[in-house]
């Protein structure tokens, strides 16, 4: 008998979060082991999805009281903190006779499982979606969460990240020569649970009046229309560059710009609003979103260099453009420490907006995209079996 507890200072709906969760029911299931599951979180930002996964294995544990919401952000923390530890130790202190596996994502999720592992022993896999070392613009609180974040590192038995470049991070926390240095990191990316053909994707026409709701829209994407539309899509948040985005916008009135997401915010919303070549939609089903990507002219990932974790960033929108045929419009701090996958699918612009900047490298988009969708297709990887196999590698 084998107890899982896999914990997040959020949602579980989160995506990776999901395929952590379904890589695991996946290797539990192949290999009929008994066990159980829990799914330990803290619904922070009051999420309205329904949970993610509805197994006999799997108990959902949110021990965060809702009541503590009005408490300013810090000290909530400080509360979960206290909180999961003795949570943990609750569960783990039932399940004694079992071997105990803790998947922790994140420093706030990690740091305090890894002194229950300490006291009540288990195995601790560290899954690093933002290294809490490089979150802050302090320099005296990046400096402290790396001095405390070397805890989880070295309890860890394997350490998991998601890009090649951001790897070193982990490297650095875990000196060679020492006992914790044979501690191994791997790469798991954050690639779709679906993954479609390329050619599927463009040889199927899609029914744009059902995605997008309206004919304005869907004119748009008219073959014979001369538009060339580029699309931002996701987390549409100041740090992703929607002002850069706006003001290009604003001054390039031959391009079209579709927003697709939820998190726009009030103010970007009205500016948008008063552009006649900026359309926003609420989030779509990715399937559904990829076949209007594979229409467009390029996609905007851009991140603010002003916070160091978003110059190691490896946009998720690589993927998309690898199944889409489709160029990214980057900005060039990322792409200086970014992965030659990301490079050669990209054209680079500055992060606030430059009119001769972003109008060359805007230009050379229909030739990227050609050169692009003549060229081989890629094997991406699948996330959930990569999830899979990082639980074999421990059990």
């Amino acid at each position: 008998m084998s107890t899982f507890l896999l914990i997040k200072d959020s949602h579980p709906s989160d995506v990776r979060f999901s395929k952590s969760l379904s890589g695991l029911l996946l290797y539990i299931a192949e290999n009929s082991l008994s066990a159980r599951v829990h799914i330990i979180y803290w619904d922070r930002y009051r999420v309205s999805e329904n949970l993610p996964q509805t197994n006999e294995l799997a108990e959902y544990h949110s021990i965060m009281p809702r009541i503590l919401s009005f408490l300013p952000l810090f000290l909530q923390k400080i509360v979960w903190l206290l909180l999961l530890p003795l949570f943990v130790s609750i569960v783990r202190l039932r399940t004694l006779r079992t071997s105990a596996i803790y998947y922790c994502a994140d420093f706030l999720s990690a740091f305090p499982c890894s002194i229950v592992k300490l006291i009540l022993g288990g195995t601790l896999i560290y899954d690093i979606y933002d290294e809490v070392g490089l979150l802050s613009r302090n320099l005296f609180y990046n400096k402290l969460a790396s001095f405390l974040d070397f805890v989880p590192h070295r309890l860890s038995s394997l350490i998991i990240k998601a890009g090649v470049n951001r790897a070193y991070y982990s490297q650095r926390l875990l000196p060679r020569g020492s006992s914790h240095s044979s501690i191994p990191v791997i790469v798991i990316p954050n690639t779709p649970i679906s993954i479609p053909k390329t050619t599927d994707i463009l040889d199927s026409p899609p029914d744009l009046l059902k995605f997008l709701g309206c004919q304005k829209l869907s004119s748009l994407f008219n073959p014979s229309s001369s538009a060339r539309i580029l699309m931002a899509a996701g987390y549409l948040a100041e740090q992703r560059g929607v002002l850069s985005i706006l003001e290009f916008a604003a001054e390039a009135t031959d391009y079209d710009i579709l927003f697709v997401g939820n998190s726009l915010a009030p103010r970007y919303y009205s500016i948008l609003s008063s552009l006649p070549n900026t359309f926003f939609l609420p989030s779509i089903p990715q399937s559904e979103l990829f076949v209007i990507q594979s229409r467009c002219l390029g996609l905007f990932a851009l991140y603010d260099p002003s916070r160091p974790i978003n110059r190691l960033a490896m946009p998720n929108k690589v993927w998309d453009s690898i199944i889409c045929g489709l160029p990214l419009v980057v900005n060039k701090e990322i792409l200086a420490t970014a992965d030659p996958l990301l490079c050669h699918r990209s054209v680079a612009v500055s992060y606030q907006y430059n009119r001769e900047v972003w109008s060359t490298a805007i230009s050379k988009l229909p030739a990227l995209r050609s050169a692009l969708r003549l060229g081989p297709e890629f094997s991406i990887p699948n996330s959930v079996n990569l999830y899979r196999d990082a639980y074999s590698t421990l059990l």
